[in-house]
């Protein structure tokens, strides 16, 4: 168990500050207050619920799905920002709730998403699991 437990830490530790992306390699401190929770801003008070997939585009820019957040987050100069609604509603654990509407980013509503994808044209694929389907945002419209 102690042998589990170090070679564990010791993953977390190498792969903590580095994050390969498109077989591209992009180095920073951190993302992310540490909170749960959720919070746009600079890389230092962001919060996130559950990051799950991570792909960065040809310009640069990192997109996350925030499982639990029920939200796709944008990384960009220095700042997180939200693709889709976030939910004043919550579950009983008091996590956001998801939901499945179609519209612009900022109404569109997710529903854990997990992945994502990118094509060469810039539309992003989103794996909506809650949902059980794949979403396609094109052209600032979900």
């Amino acid at each position: 168990m102690k042998k589990v437990f170090l070679t564990l830490m010791m993953l977390i530790f190498v792969f903590s500050n580095t994050v390969f992306v498109n077989a591209e390699e992009v180095n920073f401190e951190s993302i992310g207050s540490g909170n749960l929770g959720y919070k746009d801003g600079d890389f230092s008070v962001a919060e996130f619920r559950f990051p799950y997939g991570i792909i960065k585009n040809k310009d640069g820019e990192i997109f996350v799905a925030d499982s639990y957040n029920h939200v796709i987050r944008k990384i960009s100069g220095g700042k997180v920002s939200t693709i889709g609604a976030y939910s004043k509603y919550v579950d009983h654990y008091g996590f956001p709730t998801g939901a499945y509407v179609d519209g612009g980013i900022a109404e569109a509503r997710f529903n854990e998403p997990r992945d994502i994808a990118i094509d060469s044209k810039g539309n992003i694929f989103v794996v909506d699991t809650g949902n059980h389907v794949i979403r396609v945002i094109k052209d600032n419209k979900v």
